[in-house]
């Protein structure tokens, strides 16, 4: 399959190139017209939009390091070490559903007004991408399947669905990425409620006999200390590394 591409100087240039394609080898204008476009964008921005995307930077570290799979589990179980029988059945699916849809929007709203700041660039990558795909537009999270959302979503996290929309779209305005990212935190939402409804239901099954309850209440109360997931994440990244450096290279 032919590579489109072009001498693309600019982003009006990518514009009109993307309205005449045609088969040719990848040349540098490309690279360097979204290059001028980033530095557009950033000479351009508010300071509003500096500190926005900042703050960006900073939830990012959370979300995609390991802050946010030590606040959510740690969470939930120091909330379950509280509750017991059908009040832990009612309020566990219903608490992860509220800190899991709370986190992923405002995650998904910070994404969106830290990277509004990158209308040029968002325009220069999507006719880019254009260029590239031989059959129409590049495909949107709302093309996605609902299974590939949720992997996108649950995996990888709102503010990978608000990059997904800025350059496949072209569109950097928030309110063009609301529903993205509702949608997006809808399903992880729900994923939580459901994973917190399962535990839950063995908990309360298992504190029903005396025997196991001792063993399942300093269960749940070491899973409720957040320095226990630091240990479980450090301990599998570590064996990460181990199987990455041990593995025969192909």
């Amino acid at each position: 399959m032919p590579e489109y591409c072009g001498t693309l100087i600019s982003v009006n240039s990518l514009a009109s190139a993307a309205e005449n394609d045609e088969p040719c080898e990848l040349q540098p204008g490309l690279v360097r017209a979204l290059g001028r476009a980033v530095r557009a964008d950033i000479r351009s921005a508010s300071a509003i939009q500096v500190l926005a995307l900042a703050v960006l930077i900073g939830w990012l570290a959370f979300e995609w390091g390991p802050g946010n799979e030590i606040a959510v589990p740690s969470t939930m179980m120091a909330l379950l070490d509280r509750l017991d029988g059908v009040l832990a059945l009612a309020v566990m699916p219903a608490a992860g559903f509220g800190l899991g849809f709370a986190l992923q929007l405002v995650s998904g709203l910070i994404a969106a007004v830290g990277f509004s700041m990158l209308d040029n660039t968002a325009r220069a990558a999507w006719l880019a991408l254009r260029r590239w795909r031989q059959s129409g537009d590049p495909g949107d999270y709302l093309s996605m399947s609902w299974p590939a959302r949720w992997g996108v979503s649950f995996l990888i996290g709102t503010t990978a669905v608000v990059l997904i929309q800025l350059f496949t779209t072209g569109e950097a305005r928030v309110v063009r990425q609301l529903r993205p990212i509702l949608i997006s935190a809808t399903l992880v939402a729900g994923t939580i409620s459901g994973l917190a409804l399962l535990v839950t239901i063995g908990v309360v099954i298992a504190r029903r006999y005396p025997a196991a309850q001792p063993t399942v209440d300093r269960g749940v109360a070491v899973l409720a200390n957040p320095l226990t997931w630091i240990v479980l994440l450090s301990v599998w990244l570590v064996v990460q590394q181990l199987v990455h450096l041990l593995r025969p290279s192909a």
